[in-house]
């Protein structure tokens, strides 16, 4: 069948804006503008010029409208007058319209060129980490490494492997797990026989505790990721009761120990959890089943015997549960907690008039399916953690929306598929303020996390109440 004119005009590159992407010297004209050199050391905007210089139809460059820098970059490479904020960059990242940022930009890569030697960029990186400036520290901490591997600047193997440890603190600073995971691996290569490993396996433990909070994170690999947890504390253990005496020996003992403790209890709680679930599966496979047996049969909650129920053939039965999971839904979200050493950020409840919670089920010939859809309207509060701004709070609102039985979670994906959020603040806080509330407005965007999780087992909890409905 032939494409109709609209279908065949969807399916061709628009000229214009991105005819410029394909110009030979694209890189050097990006890198060389104020505007868009700073996304140039970007591994994420790197890859989408790249692909925006081979595409050929319109449909794969809708994606990349919504990503503030390629709109910036198309206005550089034409010459217009438009200037992207940095608060549109972090919405655009909360909203999954681009890609996370690496932990490194340009700029902070341009100010750790300024070091020269591996002392000067080791001992800049340890006091940008102390001002809370994790992605400059990160920066010098490479900067050394650099200027050791590629201008052959001498660097004995204990400060190789500690600056790869720093590098691995700054990163769960940053909440990037797997990268932390990556450092801790090369400071335990090149650390020397002997040496004191026990921050790195602590580290390591840690790293492994937050994969746990990840996006769509399955119960399975919750419990594998604690797990690795628990065997990377106890070699912390080890290492720090082999380590050499010290004045501060024994409380580092007693803090892995405690930390050993809270991650085993974790551990065990993942591993029912999985168990769980595992035979929630039997039971809904079971149940599955039976529904489509002719005469279905539904089993009962407490003895699982089997109640037969016919109806006329035609008939349609609409059982609508939008009570009960607003109920459910307002009750499970205020468990939802964000922790980190500089803030609290804690789901105060839901906003009922403004949110819209929708759960029925429908039934037809003995057959079943679970309809829902809601948008949520969450209060929030952050409070931050340290000196001198410590016990100071910001209030928010977060709109979790696009969610139901045909959405999911994929954090940068289609509108119209996937599960989409929202962050909102007083009109004070809109612009750059102060570092504190900054930091709360940026871990805020954590909740989408936590909350993608609590709505599987939402749909789970549907499903359990329908199937104990006669």
């Amino acid at each position: 069948m032939a494409d109709t004119p609209s279908a065949a005009a969807d399916d061709e590159l628009c000229g214009g804006p991105f005819d410029s992407f394909r110009v030979p010297d694209i890189w050097e004209k990006l890198r060389r503008h104020p505007e868009t050199r700073q996304f140039c050391a970007d591994s994420g905007y790197v890859k989408s010029i790249e692909f925006l210089r081979t595409a050929t139809k319109q449909s794969e460059t809708r994606a990349f409208m919504e990503d503030p820098r390629i709109m910036q970059s198309i206005a550089v490479l034409q010459g217009w007058g438009l200037s992207v904020a940095p608060e549109d960059l972090g919405k655009a990242e909360w909203l999954g319209q681009m890609p996370r940022r690496d932990a490194v930009q340009m700029p902070h890569l341009e100010r750790a060129a300024r070091h020269t030697t591996v002392a000067a960029a080791k001992d800049a990186g340890n006091a940008k980490f102390k001002e809370g400036e994790y992605s400059d520290a990160l920066a010098c901490w490479l900067r050394a490494l650099q200027l050791h591997e590629a201008h052959g600047q001498s660097l004995d193997e204990t400060t190789r492997s500690t600056l790869h440890s720093n590098s691995a603190n700054a990163l769960l600073k940053l909440k990037r797990p797997a990268d932390a995971l990556n450092a801790c691996e090369l400071a335990l290569k090149a650390a020397p026989a002997g040496a004191d490993v026990s921050k790195i396996h602590f580290r390591r433990a840690m790293a492994h505790e937050e994969l746990t909070r990840g996006v769509g994170v399955t119960v399975d690999e919750t419990a594998k990721q604690w797990r690795l947890a628990v065997e990377s504390m106890r070699a912390a253990l080890t290492a720090a009761r082999s380590a050499p005496e010290s004045s501060s020996k024994n409380a580092n003992i007693r803090n892995v120990q405690q930390e050993l403790k809270r991650m085993k209890d974790a551990e065990k709680i993942a591993s029912d959890k999985a168990q769980q679930a595992k035979e929630q599966a039997v039971r809904e496979a079971r149940a599955e089943a039976l529904r489509k047996s002719a005469g279905q049969a539904l089993p009962d909650k407490a003895s699982e015997t089997s109640i037969t129920r016919r109806l006329a053939p035609g008939y349609v039965r609409d059982i609508d549960l939008s009570h009960w999971a607003s109920k459910w839904i307002a009750q499970e979200v205020t468990k939802v907690q964000h922790r980190t050493d500089l803030c609290i950020i804690q789901v105060t409840d839901v906003n009922q008039p403004a949110s819209d919670i929708h759960a029925s089920i429908k039934e037809k010939n003995q057959k079943r399916a679970l309809f829902y859809d809601m948008s949520l309207v969450l209060n929030f509060k952050g409070v931050y953690q340290q000196a001198p701004h410590s016990g100071k709070e910001l209030v928010g609102v977060f709109r979790l929306y696009n969610v139901g039985q045909d959405t999911r979670f994929c954090p940068g994906g289609d509108k119209e598929t996937s599960y989409m959020y929202e962050l909102g603040f007083d009109r004070r806080y809109f612009t750059k303020s102060e570092q504190w509330i900054e930091t709360i407005k940026e871990e805020a965007g954590e909740l989408f996390h936590l909350l993608c999780p609590l709505l599987a087992t939402f749909e789970q909890e549907l499903s359990r109440k329908a199937d104990h409905i006669v």
